[in-house]
């Protein structure tokens, strides 16, 4: 009987295994760009201003705030179920902090505009600081905080919409789903663009399959940066108007004397290179510097970062939390 219910157990695990695989064989890009979407949907979220700017910084504020928490949680699983497999998700950390970087701006500006109509329930939590963005004048342009944030809300969706959702299929289902699903949609593409794109991710995936996490990571935020925000924020009538401010506040999140991380004015200075945020050129050699650096500190902080990625998740529940309702701490829809 003890053999019997050994074969048993054994025959149900092989069946739960193989009914994944095909599961996993089954899914597509629309499959996990609709899971990596319903994620950052404010279901169940109540708005307090419907006016159209207030609205469209109100909904900012939530999703990024889901984004940064959608990042943190998929990395704090890796680390915690897979730690060997997290190596190859370096992206994930690096895009956590940054998103986190930018719904700063997002709120400042959303509780910058809400005060200056009048709206008096706009929660903003001591710990996020005052507004260091007020209406910015560079040569005969003036820049308002909200214009700002919109701007980085278009930059922050595209990334993560972009390439959230493959981290989601290679955890879930393996890289070898990943470099599969952007095979048939390069494959399926009508774009010469499109094909470039997704054939671009996939050879990063393939890197990383391979081993080789940083050069993985590299193309992955290489296309991040190239094909997704450059023609997105950087480009057109305000584009280096945006880069020149970009410029004076791109610093990375991380304080720590045992590493390197100029900012990007400093980094610009010292290679002689052009100090716009807009110029790619210039952008790529200081990100490349940053992950390089960002790399070792995650491998010396790795308990440290754990604590820190959990409280952007809690961090995130409670901005939306407050937001909703200043009685209730967490949004209980978003709460896990």
């Amino acid at each position: 009987m003890k053999y019997l219910s050994l074969l048993t157990v054994a025959t149900v695990m092989l069946a739960s295994v193989s009914a994944k695989a095909v599961e996993c064989s089954d899914t597509d890009g629309k499959y996990w760009i609709d899971e990596a979407e319903a994620l950052i949907q404010p279901k169940g979220y109540r708005f307090i201003n419907v006016k159209p700017s207030l609205f469209t910084l109100e909904l900012a504020v939530v999703q990024n705030s889901f984004i940064t928490a959608a990042y943190s949680r998929l990395y704090q699983e890796e680390k915690k179920y897979a730690p060997e497999r997290a190596k190859g998700y370096l992206w994930l950390p690096g895009a956590a902090f940054a998103s986190f970087e930018v719904g700063q701006v997002i709120r400042h500006a959303y509780y910058a505009v809400a005060e200056s109509r009048g709206v008096k329930n706009s929660f903003q939590p001591k710990t996020y600081g005052t507004n260091p963005l007020h209406d910015v004048i560079l040569g005969h342009q003036t820049i308002t905080s909200e214009q700002v944030a919109i701007n980085l809300i278009e930059g922050n969706k595209a990334v993560y919409r972009d390439l959230y959702w493959q981290h989601m299929a290679a955890s879930e289902c393996g890289v070898g789903t990943i470099i599969r699903v952007l095979a048939d949609m390069k494959k399926s593409s009508s774009t010469a663009l499109d094909r470039s794109h997704y054939g671009q991710l996939e050879n990063g995936w393939k890197l990383i399959r391979e081993g080789k996490f940083e050069e993985g990571n590299f193309a992955l935020t290489r296309v991040e940066q190239r094909i997704v925000l450059q023609p997105l924020i950087y480009t057109g009538p305000l584009a280096k108007i945006f880069g020149r401010l970009f410029a004076k506040i791109a610093v990375t999140p991380i304080k720590d004397p045992n590493f390197s991380f100029p900012s990007f004015s400093e980094f610009c200075r010292s290679n002689g290179l052009t100090v716009n945020f807009s110029n790619f050129d210039s952008r790529w050699m200081w990100i490349v510097e940053q992950m390089k650096e960002m790399g070792r500190f995650f491998a010396a902080h790795s308990r440290t970062l754990n604590a820190k990625h959990n409280s952007f998740m809690a961090d995130s529940r409670t901005v939306v939390g407050y937001l909703n309702d200043p009685s209730v701490r967490f949004l209980g829809v978003q709460a896990e």
